[in-house]
């Protein structure tokens, strides 16, 4: 039931060529007639435009997959409609504009200089009768064609002597090998299912170079190999003169491996329908000729009929349909006559289903291969996330990885809160539009994905009903689409990996929208790396959210640039509620000038603010993005340090008090002055669940560092140690 698609592509590709070769024979005839002249032009000239500029673009769609199917046709018609559409487009703008004849004879003299000889010839020759053409309609005098038949000849033979050159030619003739090379193996790699038989997510990705990696090449060349062994030793068991694997391509048979004592032997492609091979199709899987006659020419790879005295075909893999041709057809032939024997038939049936076998391997090398990419393009995608900080970091670098993942037209990130959902960072169709959007969340898809934590459409397909985030949006016509609720990952949330209830307390950040225009577009690998992806930016995007609130929220020290107590006290709630619910370390940091009301006396006010200033910076510097450093009384300062240990805390305690001992500032009359720190330490949840605790820990650190000579970092861990100390020296005086 199969057999017409089938009957009419054959058909065509026979038709094609001479019907292009056509098209161009008519345009050229219509320009002679006068049809494309100045003021003339009316709907038979634009209906022949039109007809000669889908022509030409089918004749450069086979150019550039082009498999040396109908090379001596692509001689001749690519030459003939390059030139009469370029000087019917000079007849309709006006042949006398010199812009359009420079462009004229430029792309004549590339093809004299480039082409083969029976493409110069075909575009001389249509240059030379459109140009008459000029004449008989009254558009040139004969003086003026000869004038620009003389400069089309000059160019010719101007950039023809330039690419004669040796340098040249040789670049050139590497050139088209290596193109012809790449487009026999993307062809014989198709045909073979190289190019489908792969993770759909392969499909989006961006190449390596050359085809889709060297993935398919080493499949083939795995093939070569089992198939040149395998033929081999199929022809000499059987002593056969040929064994001969045909395989089917867009353009019939191709012989894709033989084995042969006969020269003669063809690459193809042939006809599907002609000879032996075209035998086997539908339910007949093998067919067997004991006495061939004199001059058989059954068997289409051979350059020269005879020769064959019995031949055997027998299918590869299945058929389409009833009627249809199998993958491939293993043909073997001898030059004596005789009956295939039972032994012979086995053989012939093992080797068939080997090569089955082989292809499918193959194909399965070829997954294999393109899933490890697929790994390391995965790995590096969130490595690039993982240094991402702040909202727009980590949206860029989200946005970055999703498209190694999956070519997606459209990205959105989306944050939920208090008052709905607003988007804060979108890529891609209409992303503008998007942009900072604010929208409630009740009635639209992302809403709903937030509320039930689950992805959504469940299918991956979108057919325009119902709203994606709210009013005015505009992705409609998106056909694929993943709205990814942006979980963070706590107990709650492996319950509900699980199956388990509670969904409703998964704390939720916002959601990944990704949608594309093309239909399943989201196939199941692509899902699951975007969302393991969407798991690990929940948490950077929990975090920036986070910090910029907490610079939202701060007002800044006027003396210090320093966050003032207040806003010390705000982050350190939000940070020890983070920290709380992500199981991690908090490390405060208390800190003051030693001496300061001394320094302050001695030197007076003003030269004391600019010590407090220089120490300010210093702590600026010494920490992080994410951390916070405050100014909390006269000369004192804390510092937050999230997500940090105390061996953390204590390094860079201890390096900032270094940089202040070293520090000398000048007093303009008293000279140099050098300034030193104490500083205590208290770790969340070690020394203190809240934020009363751990100041009263860090606090008596401090003092343990002031009582115990100043100029030293302690720990509050080290109080218990001293206290120990002191009653043992109390026992001891009594």
């Amino acid at each position: 039931m199969n057999k017409w698609p089938s009957r009419l592509q054959t058909a065509w590709s026979t038709v094609e060529p001479w019907s292009l070769i056509g098209i161009g024979l008519v345009g050229a005839m219509a320009h002679l007639f006068g049809l494309f002249a100045t003021g003339q032009l009316g709907v038979p000239a634009l209906s022949v435009g039109v007809i000669l500029s889908i022509a030409t673009s089918i004749d450069i769609r086979n150019r550039l997959g082009e498999t040396k199917t109908h090379r001596r046709f692509l001689d001749y018609e690519g030459p003939l409609l390059w030139v009469v559409t370029l000087w019917s487009v000079s007849a309709v703008f006006g042949s006398g504009r010199g812009e359009v004849f420079v462009f004229s004879v430029a792309a004549v003299s590339w093809v004299f200089a480039t082409q083969s000889r029976r493409s110069r010839t075909t575009a001389l020759v249509a240059s030379v009768v459109l140009e008459l053409g000029f004449v008989l309609n009254g558009v040139h005098g004969i003086e003026l064609v000869l004038i620009r038949l003389v400069a089309i000849a000059s160019g010719c033979l101007a950039l023809e002597r330039f690419a004669s050159s040796e340098a040249f030619r040789t670049r050139l003739g590497e050139l088209r090998e290596q193109h012809d090379r790449e487009a026999i193996q993307t062809e014989r790699a198709r045909d073979f299912g190289l190019l489908t038989a792969q993770a759909p997510i392969l499909d989006a990705l961006p190449a390596l170079g050359g085809m889709n990696s060297s993935n398919e090449q080493n499949a083939l060349e795995f093939l070569d190999d089992s198939f040149g062994a395998t033929l081999d030793a199929l022809r000499l068991s059987l002593n056969a003169t040929s064994a001969v694997i045909l395989w089917r391509s867009t353009n019939g048979f191709t012989k894709s491996a033989h084995s042969s004592t006969r020269t003669d032997v063809m690459d193809g492609p042939f006809h599907i329908g002609k000879g032996l091979p075209a035998s086997v199709q539908g339910e007949v899987r093998e067919v067997a000729l004991e006495h061939v006659r004199e001059n058989y020419e059954g068997l289409p790879y051979y350059a020269r009929p005879g020769g064959v005295g019995s031949a055997f075909a027998l299918a590869i893999g299945e058929t389409d349909g009833e009627s249809a041709p199998p993958l491939g057809v293993l043909c073997v032939d001898r030059d004596a006559s005789g009956e295939w024997v039972a032994n012979d038939r086995t053989i012939l049936r093992k080797i068939a289903r080997k090569i089955e076998l082989d292809v499918k391997t193959s194909q399965r090398l070829k997954a294999a291969e393109n899933e490890k990419s697929m790994v390391r393009r995965f790995c590096a995608a969130l490595g690039e996330l993982n240094k991402s900080l702040g909202i727009d970091g980590t949206a860029q670098a989200t946005f970055e990885a999703v498209q190694e993942m999956a070519n997606a037209d459209l990205m959105v990130i989306t944050l939920a809160g208090d008052k709905g959902h607003r988007v804060v960072a979108a890529r891609g169709v209409n992303s503008q539009q998007l942009l900072h959007m604010t929208f409630d969340g009740r009635e639209c898809l992302v809403g709903k994905a937030i509320e039930v934590r689950q992805t959504l459409p469940l299918s991956g397909r979108y057919r325009g009903h119902g709203t994606v985030f709210g009013p005015g949006e505009s992705v409609s016509d998106m056909q694929s689409l993943m709205v990814i609720p942006l979980l963070l990952p706590t107990e709650t949330t492996a319950r509900a990996a699980e199956g388990r209830s509670e969904e409703s307390a998964v704390p939720v950040v916002g959601a990944l929208t990704v949608a594309a225009r093309r239909a399943d577009a989201f196939h199941s690998p692509a899902k699951e790396m975007i969302q393991l992806i969407a798991r690990q930016i929940a948490i950077k995007l929990d975090l920036a959210d986070a910090h910029e609130q907490i610079r939202e929220m701060a007002k800044t020290d006027s003396m210090t640039g320093l966050a003032n107590e207040r806003s010390f006290d705000n982050a350190f709630s939000n940070m020890l509620s983070r920290a709380a619910r992500r199981n991690d370390s908090l490390c405060l940091v208390m800190t003051d000038i030693d001496k300061f009301k001394v320094l302050n006396d001695t030197y007076g006010h003003p030269f004391g603010d600019e010590v407090i200033k220089a120490v300010a910076r210093c702590l600026q510097r010494a920490i992080r993005s994410v951390d916070l450093a405050a100014r909390i009384g006269g000369e004192e300062f804390a510092l937050l340090l999230e997500d940090t240990g105390r061996e953390g805390a204590f390094e860079l305690a201890e390096r900032v008090r270094k940089e202040i001992q070293d520090m000398v500032l000048h007093h303009r009359e008293k000279g140099p002055v050098q300034l030193t720190l104490s500083m205590g330490i208290a770790e969340f949840p070690s020394a203190g669940l809240d934020q009363p605790q751990l100041m009263e820990m860090a606090d008596k650190a401090l003092y343990l560092a002031k009582n115990s000579g100043r100029n030293q970092v302690r720990l509050w861990s080290e109080l218990e140690t001293v206290h120990v100390e002191n009653v043992a020296r109390t026992a001891a005086r009594h």
